[in-house]
């Protein structure tokens, strides 16, 4: 009885399962995945200081049926700064476009270890696999020109 209960929870746990290909038009690659309904995509990056900014982190991306998470945390930054941050569409360096509202991403404010963090709620924003994003952070709010830190976002 036992094992028959388990073989049927693993057939039904197959059966939930939905498979999801898409093809990068660009490159032609292919990439199959197996999605669970209910389950939250995952995307993250590793940052890097630009230009000697000493400015490094973690960021990552949740991507739900209706929404993204945005999140980004820095180190070595200098305390009492503000760093605004954004996904963006694309490379680092490629000043692609920013993915959602600017608005939707709070400033991150450096304490005194020098290291800040903040998430981002994205509305109706969905991450396509066939597309690149990075997770870029900027001087400043007045200098949104210059980057300090950069990540690509990878599913």
């Amino acid at each position: 009885m036992r094992i028959a209960l388990a073989l049927a929870a693993a057939a039904l746990a197959a059966c939930s399962q939905v498979p999801k290909a898409e093809v990068d038009p660009d490159s032609g690659r292919v990439d199959v995945d197996v999605e669970r309904p209910g389950q939250a995509e995952m995307w993250t990056a590793s940052l890097t200081g630009v230009a000697g900014s000493g400015v490094t982190g973690t960021a990552g991306a949740r991507v739900t049926d209706d929404m993204t998470h945005g999140t980004v945390s820095i180190t070595g930054a200098q305390t009492g700064a503000a760093h605004p941050w954004h996904i963006h569409e694309g490379r680092c360096g490629d000043s692609g476009p920013i993915v959602g509202p600017a608005t939707a991403y709070p400033v991150l404010r450096v304490g005194g270890n020098g290291r800040a963090s903040a998430e981002a709620h994205l509305p109706n924003v969905e991450l396509n696999e066939a597309k690149s994003y990075y997770v870029n952070v900027h001087a400043s709010p007045a200098n949104l020109g210059v980057i300090v830190s950069c990540g690509a976002l990878d599913d």
